[in-house]
């Protein structure tokens, strides 16, 4: 019997959709475009810069192919080159798609056996991280990290705010708020405890917890694209 195969897209930037969403592509065509009244695409966004009708990916004997409509007026680019209307180009594995002069940004990502987690090619000297708070999934340079409670939690705060530095202050609020406040409405929570939680998810990120760096005296950041 053959392998099923699938296919989908990792969003990097397109309102509804949060930073490293992943939409399935199902069915032999499915549309992009932004919802307007009764009009509905499968894939919909809500920038108005992009089309009602903007691009289709349509899938044939495992083949997927992305087509520009007539109705895209500010057009549709594969890996930065901009498609003519109406001809369909093929997608391959990691080809970075762009709507409206990149309103939307999507990765397509093809040829995930059913049931399997798809490896993430590595950049040099980055990972690539992606968390589905929904589901409390971790996946690290596409395989599945096993991350609960305080650990998950100051993860997903710095995952959050990757590139940027987060405070010890708000890493007490956020990561503990069950605790009781102080007068100025701060968690009660030791310097130490933090220090010790940050070993924790380094230890638990193995050889990527180095990308939680200590940036004395402010705080932590995780040291990944935003």
């Amino acid at each position: 019997m053959e392998k099923q195969l699938g296919a989908f897209l990792i969003v990097e930037k397109g309102d509804p959709y949060g930073k490293g969403e992943t939409l399935q592509l199902a069915g032999d065509s499915v549309l992009l475009g932004r919802r307007w009244g009764d009009h509905q695409p499968d894939l919909s966004f809500t920038r108005p810069y992009v089309s009602r009708s903007h691009a289709t990916i349509a899938c044939e004997d495992g083949r997927y192919t992305l087509t520009d409509l007539s109705t895209s007026k500010h057009g549709t680019k594969v890996n930065g080159r901009r498609l003519e209307r109406g001809a369909p180009c093929q997608l391959n594995h990691g080809d970075r798609i762009g709507l409206a002069e990149d309103e939307v940004v999507l990765v397509f990502w093809a040829g995930l056996e059913a049931g399997e987690t798809l490896d993430f090619p590595a950049r040099k000297g980055t990972a690539t991280l992606v968390i589905n708070d929904e589901r409390k999934e971790v996946l690290l340079e596409g395989r599945p990290i096993e991350l609960k409670g305080k650990p998950y939690d100051l993860l997903y705060l710095l995952y959050r705010r990757r590139g940027r530095v987060v405070s010890r202050g708000e890493i007490k609020n956020e990561v503990w708020p069950e605790r009781d406040r102080d007068d100025r409405g701060a968690a009660l929570v030791g310097d130490e405890e933090v220090t010790t939680l940050v070993h924790r998810l380094r230890e638990q990120l193995g050889r990527h917890g180095r990308f939680v760096r200590n940036i004395r005296p402010y705080g932590y950041m995780l040291d990944l694209p935003p």
